[in-house]
């Protein structure tokens, strides 16, 4: 289910970029949304040598080798309880939102912003590989992985889920760290991460999944001039 965070506004706009005045207060609500942005992990993303991968009879297996077989990846390989190499994958996939063009529209001074709402969907999904863990999170535009702050808890995403919304856990703690950020600066970079660990033996990963992210924010200022 789409997740709504636990805040009410006192005073909305219609849909989209519309204002309207909180009684008594010199000051203005946008209520907005930014998206959707559209990630996609592919099986190729997954980062499975070919080498590892056998074909027989029209089917395909990971290989069953020894953790110290030169076959077995120094970047992405693992070790079974058996000792036989698994492949562990960490793929990050990152987008920039851009709320430059809600602040400038709004002709105001940035007092308050909040995140009403972060909507996470499954819009397709033929991946024949468990996603272990998934998870957002965020840190500003110009930054890279290393410096995240967390959006949401994990959740797992498996070859047999439907399309359809995506029931995320939000960090509290991450979301006021934007929510403080934004009153600066009008954008930031939000990262996808998924794991999972492929073991021996099964089957070769093909396929992809395509997600969707929105986020409602609600910005409350004065007007400038």
């Amino acid at each position: 289910m789409l997740h709504r965070l636990a805040r009410t506004a006192l005073c909305l706009g219609a849909a989209g970029l519309l204002a309207s005045c909180l009684a008594g207060f010199d000051s203005k609500v946008y209520d907005f949304t930014e998206g959707p942005n559209v990630f996609v992990l592919d099986s190729g993303d997954l980062g499975v040598p070919e080498d590892m991968m056998l074909t027989d009879g029209g089917s395909c297996a990971l290989a069953s080798v020894e953790c110290a077989d030169p076959l077995c990846p120094e970047e992405t390989g693992g070790c079974d309880i058996d000792g036989l190499c698994r492949i562990v994958s960490h793929v990050v996939l990152d987008d920039v939102i851009d709320t430059s063009d809600a602040y400038s529209a709004s002709s105001l001074r940035v007092q308050q912003v909040d995140v009403q709402a972060i909507d996470l969907a499954l819009e397709a999904n033929d991946l024949a590989v468990d996603i272990a863990e998934m998870r957002l999170s965020w840190a500003p535009s110009e930054s890279v992985f290393r410096k995240t702050l967390p959006l949401t808890g994990s959740l797992g995403i498996g070859p047999d889920d439907e399309p359809g919304p995506l029931d995320v856990t939000v960090d509290p703690d991450g979301v006021r760290a934007l929510e403080e950020h934004l009153q600066d600066e009008p954008g930031f970079r939000v990262f996808v991460e998924f794991e999972t660990s492929l073991e021996p033996g099964a089957p070769c990963p093909e396929g992809s999944l395509d997600l969707e992210l929105s986020m409602r924010f609600v910005v409350t200022g004065e007007p400038v001039g």
